[in-house]
């Protein structure tokens, strides 16, 4: 039994991988990626960010024992409700920090998000928790085939006399 610990340990020190969540090889938050949680960058602080374009950009994670390893990183949205409404896996790293614009619409409201390292099938821990803003539209638009008027400020995008 001895020599098998021993072997999990020296694995567990000289690979990016790990050992499954609750093993001697976990990190204490239960995370299996030997690396330190990414920093969140933009956006933070309860920005208010457009809908149309929300942009989450962390600093790169710092991966242990694993020089010439390049992970991928999770991208995850929550609601005021702790609800995950948004999440996307796989996104590839950037050159010292990584950006991820997002697909979904997402409806006005505050939201948190948090991002990790993951590599062959392991996830380090994750970032702290930012936080931003999306605004009710008071304005209308027309892109495209889309319409949005809000009915609510005496003002429409749609002029029937035109």
């Amino acid at each position: 039994m001895g020599t098998t610990v021993f072997a999990m340990l020296r694995q567990t020190k000289t690979s990016p991988g790990a050992s499954p969540a609750g093993s001697l090889g976990a990190n204490a938050d239960g995370s299996t990626l030997k690396a330190g949680a990414p920093s969140v960058v933009a956006p933070t602080g309860g920005a208010t960010v457009d809908d149309a374009s929300i942009a989450l950009v962390i600093g790169n994670a710092r991966l242990t024992y694993a020089e010439g390893v390049t992970p991928t990183y999770r991208f995850e949205i929550y609601n005021a409700a702790g609800a995950r409404v948004y999440e996307a896996s796989a996104v590839a790293q950037g050159a010292g920090t990584t950006s991820h614009l997002v697909t979904a619409q997402l409806d006005p409201g505050t939201y948190r998000w948090q991002a990790r390292a993951e590599y062959g099938g392991n996830g380090g821990p994750y970032s702290p928790q930012g936080q931003f803003v999306i605004e009710e539209r008071t304005t209308g638009h027309i892109l495209g085939n889309e319409l949005y008027d809000p009915l609510i400020n005496g003002q429409t995008v749609v002029n029937p006399l035109n």
